[in-house]
């Protein structure tokens, strides 16, 4: 049972990607070779080999790649082991309690018997259960004791270091056999005490951790729950009723009502689960109690007396508890509550009898979150039971098992609350019960989406109630994909779109917001195509004003009461509804337009941004071509015709959304238009040639240009193929674009960037639109075997031309930086020298970043540590796993020979140009930062470019993850393997390859040019000028760790200038470019050698007459130091129990290993008895205290 709320996505998303991943045989040699590393650190106690590999395991889980099951097993013991042990740093201990997590909730094949990189077994089989892993419960209450009552066990005032998380062994509990429940239950109770009542309350909560919720398949009556049961209810009727208390109990009990539903449970099972009917009452009781509903003399049924420190202990919060009371009812349900006369299902109708009036939306309760809490969680808890059951095969009994009596009973308790709790006028009380109504419509769409239909109608042609409006269209999107997949409801989608548009108001954000989302939600679901352009419009018409006729005579609240039972041909209708849609297109065109006209200002433009772009591409997607030529030539139209600043992000998402679905199109549509606008105005009306007052600034004669520069920055990525058999005309444009200056300036690199990027990049391919869904397919998620993901890998035609473009303008700009600096030793720069530099150092980062790909890291033999790491200092720098996505294409020599001699030119120029601009006292500012920026793109935009990844174009637009992340909630709880639209799909095969993208990345061994590069750095980064040095600090920081022996060197450089210098910016550049980079205060931590001086210069820093410096001193001792201290000083209690046994072959490489990690310990401790004795010298009146 502990499958129940898994994960049961078992699409196999590795056979998608545009690369081979490694086979089976390689995955598993991979794994081996981690894991037998990782026993060797574990059992020799160095915590930073073992943080190494494991952070190397998390990469390969990461890939994809499937578990063996005896490895996934014994993983978990070690995990659990070290997540209960003590004085573990703090890095170790979320490390482990982490990967613990991770490990429960992934799947592995029970006999490695399945083909692909996913287990296809049934769910049950898919996920560890007692009965393949069993954890020992003594080493959670030992650290339980110790957490709780730590002087019985120490008596030194310096308590060992460890966190206690309850809910990690929550999450433990379901590998507690049944068979020691005695053992807790004996060492427990007698904790008990009533004398301190902070005794009992954690007498409570343990047995709440440690009390074995797993089935037992035993007979044996001693392990019946029944007989500890009473007692449990006798010692919580002891103590004063309260959330903290109520949480536990109720979250041991659900999690015992969860275990009673399997086969291997052989006890009593009622129509009350596993409890007896007196409890189940009692429990019915202490729920009410616990959702804090208000009376009306003002106070509540309880009163929280509990500590907050209890609280935060057990993970208790208030909240949680009616999760757990939800969780207990659901799974206490069962086909014998169909013929008893008192069940569990009567006792919940007699609670929501109880309850209902709180759901009013005149009841403005602040305690109402836990009755609209417990409302969602009912209906999301059934919703998750009821798949679970009837879609897979499971261990549950058929005598225990839901049946659709009982589903329909229990949406029928549900509805009247629910469809009160809707018109909440609290955002986040609305939401959960937009969530109940997600759950209940999937349950019962037949009682549901009628009574909301009827409620949704006048609203929407009313627009004088604006809450019940809002409602409306948030109720709409909700249920969009039920009304879609239903062929009795889908005719409703044209009328509802249709009363939806005035909603697109440039004056009402909220309201715009939410057509566009039911817009791309429902595209997700049907195709917009002419199913029978023969059928008369007419048909659609007289049915709507029939259905809307039934709406309002039909008592659908009643679930006794009958519609119109008259066959009616729904797929005539549908097909009738559809001839109207170009009508419906034309007018949401119009609507979006006059949006983008007018468009709203302030926190909500970037959201409803956002919006639009989903929307569009969502609707695009699903039209057919002869409509989306319609919508195309409109939209051309309005971008060739109009100027509008103000909208111009939302403009740019529109094209950016035509470019997705059809490219080509696209291209072709506006191209021709924007490109003689861009030559136009630079030769007529001279526009971009020059800068404003500052960089950013826009002159009037700009505009135009500016505005169809974005444009072409949207499209040209998606049809950069264009320019193949067309050079010349890419070089006119290019060189068109390279006179261009100041804003204008950074818009013609970045298209440059684009077309460059685009052309030797790997992306899914949307000019070959898919075939659109019947209408028997609509709401229903993309078939496994029906769906193939096209992408579009760069040939050499590509990769030459790109070759030739970065070949030309790079070696350009270089020449001309050559020139401007070197060579003519300007003493007195003028704005228009400034400006010209800016702008040629602008665009050699942005073509560095853009060929980024066309420089490969080669596979590098992992070398052993005791070759290289004698202290520990480099063992990060060495990646093992990586992922094979760096195969996806190769680059012939002759092109590589090109790129390489670029590169190696324009190391060799940025380190000149550096010398000669931070050596000068008159460099300007602005040459100073660009110069840093173009340095940094150098530096790590190599094999994968990370910074062009990370700039606003691509967060806002071509970032995958941000662009549906509101649309993949709808869609994630469809009780199908793979639940999602073939875009939707799409969509997550993108995120998994770029996923492997980012795995593909090896720390490379630093050319002299980047060494050299790197060490600059440091020098910008204690500059006079705050921009620069923040600048350079970033920089320094993302280029570290692209290279491996670097860190130690820069850590000593900048410690050498702390300990050197008196100057107040450069002290605090120094310290600000150690303390912000997180790998170079690892070092820190984890070295006393560097430790000790970094104290000194703390303190040395505190004691200066400079109030900035005494700040930063004082805030990095008291948030960093003193919470983090040397890994290898610390005396943890690991004894490492399930780590298997070392080979005999591995046995010298670990005593080698712990060898080196004492002396290492031996080092640190020498340094660490050095520094007390200065920190002695230093403060001498402070040691009494």
């Amino acid at each position: 049972m502990s499958a129940l709320s898994k994960n049961r996505f078992t699409f196999d998303v590795l056979k998608q990607l545009p690369f081979e991943c490694d086979s089976r045989l390689e995955q598993l040699s991979k794994l081996d070779f981690i894991l037998s590393k990782l026993y060797i650190a574990l059992t020799a106690c160095n915590w930073v080999h073992i943080l190494k590999w494991d952070n190397e395991l998390d990469k390969w889980l990461q890939l994809g790649y499937r578990l063996p099951r005896k490895t996934h097993t014994t993983l978990v013991s070690i995990y659990y082991e070290l997540a209960m042990s003590m004085n573990l740093t703090q890095l170790v201990d979320k490390h482990a309690s982490a990967r613990f997590r991770q490990l429960l909730d992934l799947p592995s094949c029970p006999d490695e018997s399945c083909q692909g990189n996913v287990c296809t077994h049934c769910i049950d089989k898919r996920y560890l259960t007692v009965a393949d892993l069993q954890l020992d419960w003594r080493l959670a209450f030992a650290l339980l004791k110790k957490y709780f009552y730590p002087n019985q066990h120490y008596q030194s005032p310096v308590l060992p270091r460890f966190t206690c998380d309850a809910e990690l062994i929550r999450a433990a509990n379901a590998f507690f056999p049944a068979e020691e429940t005695e053992n807790v239950l004996n060492e427990v109770l007698p904790l008990f005490s009533l004398s301190h009542c902070e005794d009992a309350y954690i007498a409570i909560g343990m047995l709440s951790l440690l009390v074995p919720a797993s089935p037992s398949s035993s007979d044996d009556f001693d392990l019946n729950p029944q007989t500890w049961l009473p007692t449990i209810f006798h010692l919580y009727n002891m103590l004063k009723k309260g959330d903290v208390c109520g949480t536990l109990l109720f979250d041991m009990f659900s999690r015992l009502a969860v275990g009673g539903l399997s086969d291997k449970y052989k006890y009593q099972f009622s129509e009350y689960g596993v409890f007896t009917q007196k409890q189940a009452r009692t429990l019915f009781h202490y729920g009410l109690q616990l959702l804090h509903l208000s009376v009306r003399n003002g106070l509540s049924f309880t009163e929280n007396t509990q500590s907050f420190a209890m609280e935060v202990a057990f993970d208790a919060r208030g909240a949680t508890v009616v999760s757990h009371l939800a969780r207990w009812i659901v799974c206490s349900l069962s086909v014998k509550c169909e013929e008893a006369e008192d069940s569990i299902l009567t006792l919940l109708d007699e609670l929501f009898s109880l309850i209902s009036q709180y759901f009013y939306p005149s009841v403005d309760g602040s305690n109402n979150v836990y009755l609209y809490q417990f409302l969602q969680e009912l209906a999301y808890c059934f919703l998750e039971r009821w798949t679970y059951e009837n879609d897979e095969k499971v261990s549950i009994p058929k005598e225990r098992r839901l049946t659709k009596f009982t589903k329909e009973k229990f949406v029928g308790i549900l509805k009247p609350s629910m469809l009160y709790a809707i018109y909440s006028s609290a955002p986040y009380l609305s939401e959960m019960a937009q969530g109940a109504l997600r759950a209940l419509s999937i349950l019962e769409p037949d009682v549901i989406v009628p009574c909301m239909l009827k409620r949704i109608y006048p609203a929407l042609q009313s627009s004088l109630e604006t809450h019940q409006t809002l409602i409306s269209l948030e109720s709409l999107i909700t249920l969009a994909p039920i009304i879609a997949e239903s062929k009795r409801y889908r005719p409703h989608i044209i009328s509802l779109m249709e009363l939806q548009l005035p909603g697109i108001d440039p004056n009402d954000s909220q309201k715009t917001r939410l057509v566009l989302h039911f817009v791309a939600v429902i595209a997700q679901c049907v195709s917009f195509c002419k199913i029978d352009e023969n059928v008369d419009r007419n048909i659609f018409l007289q049915w709507l004003q029939m259905e809307i006729r039934n709406l309002d005579h039909t008592d659908y609240d009643n679930l006794t009461s009958k519609g119109d039972e008259t066959v009616i041909d729904y797929d005539e209708i549908m097909s009738s509804a559809m001839n109207s849609f170009p009508e419906w297109m034309i007018r949401f065109e119009d609507r979006v337009f006059t949006l983008l006209e007018n468009f709203p200002d302030g926190k909500d433009k970037k959201l409803i941004e956002s919006y639009l772009l989903m929307a569009l591409e969502s609707l695009l997607k699903s039209m057919s071509d002869e409509w989306f030529n319609l919508a195309l030539s409109r939209a051309a139209n309005f971008v060739s015709t109009n100027v509008i600043h103000q909208s111009m992000d939302a403009v740019k998402g529109v094209c950016m959304a035509f470019s997705c679905v059809a490219p080509e199109k696209t291209w072709s549509a506006l191209y021709p238009v924007i490109s003689a606008n861009i030559f136009f105005e630079i030769d007529e009306n001279k526009a971009g040639l020059s800068r404003g007052s500052n960089a950013d600034a826009i002159l009037p004669r700009d505009r135009t240009l500016v505005w169809n520069l974005n444009i072409l920055n949207t499209i040209i990525g998606s049809n950069a193929t264009y320019f193949l058999r067309k050079e010349e005309e890419l070089i006119t444009l290019l060189d068109k674009l390279l006179r261009c200056r100041g804003f204008v300036s950074t818009l013609a690199s970045s298209c440059m960037s684009q077309l460059v990027t685009r052309l030797i990049s790997v992306f899914p391919t949307y000019s070959l639109k898919t075939q659109h869904l019947t209408t028997d397919e609509w709401g229903k998620p993309c078939k496994e075997g029906s769906f193939h993901m096209c992408w579009n890998i760069p040939f050499e035609q590509e990769i030459d031309l790109v070759v030739k473009v970065c070949n030309r303008y790079m070696m350009l700009c270089m020449d001309r930086l050559q020139h401007l600096i070197i060579d003519r030793k300007l003493t007195n720069a003028t704005i228009e020298w400034v400006d010209e530099v800016n702008s040629y150092l602008e665009r050699l980062g942005f073509m560095c970043s853009a060929s980024a790909e066309l420089f490969r890291i080669p596979d590098q033999e992992f070398v052993p540590e005791s070759e290289y790491d004698e202290d520990n200092m480099y063992t990060a720098d060495f990646e093992y796993v990586r992922s094979k996505s760096h195969c996806r294409w190769a680059i012939t020599t002759q092109h590589r020979s090109i790129m390489d001699a670029l590169r190696e030119r324009l190391g060799s120029l940025l380190i000149e140009l550096h010398r000669i601009m931070f050596d000068s006292v008159d460099s300007d500012v602005s040459i100073l930062k660009n110069l840093v920026i173009c340095e940094n793109k150098f530096l790590s935009d190599y094999d994968y470019p990370v910074s062009l990844l990370s700039g606003r174009d691509y967060s806002n637009y071509l970032n995958p993850t941000l662009r549906y992340t509101n649309l993949l909630k709808f869609f994630d709880f469809v009780p199908q393997k793979q639940p999602y639209s073939a875009m939707l799909l799409s969509h997550n095969i993108y995120v998994n390859y770029q996923n492997h993208m980012c795995r593909s990345f090896l720390s490379r061994i630093p050319t002299s040019n980047e060494r050299i590069l790197i060490h600059n750095l440091t020098v910008p980064c204690c500059s006079q000028y705050e921009d620069i040095r923040r600048t350079a600090c970033s920089a320094l920081t993302d280029c570290v760790p692209f290279f491996r022996r670097i860190r130690l060197p820069v850590l000593q450089s900048l410690i050498g200038i702390l300990k050197e210098s008196k100057d107040v910016n450069v002290l605090q550049g120094a310290f600000e470019a150690i303390f912000f980079n997180p790998f170079l205060m690892n070092l820190v931590h984890r070295h006393w050698v560097f430790l000790s001086p970094f104290l000194s210069i703390l303190i040395r820093l505190w004691s200066l007459d400079e109030p900035i410096l005494r700040t930063i001193a004082s805030d990095v001792f008291e948030y960093d130091m003193t919470t983090t201290v040397c890994y290898e000083t610390y005396f943890p209690v690991y004894k490492h129990l399930y780590v298997p046994k070392v080979s005999s072959q591995s046995e010298t490489e670990r005593l080698r290993l712990w060898c080196r990690t004492e002396q290492q310990r031996q080092r640190d401790r020498e340094a660490a008895l050095k520094t007390r004795d200065e920190f002695v010298d230093l403060f001498p009146n402070a040691i009494g205290n």
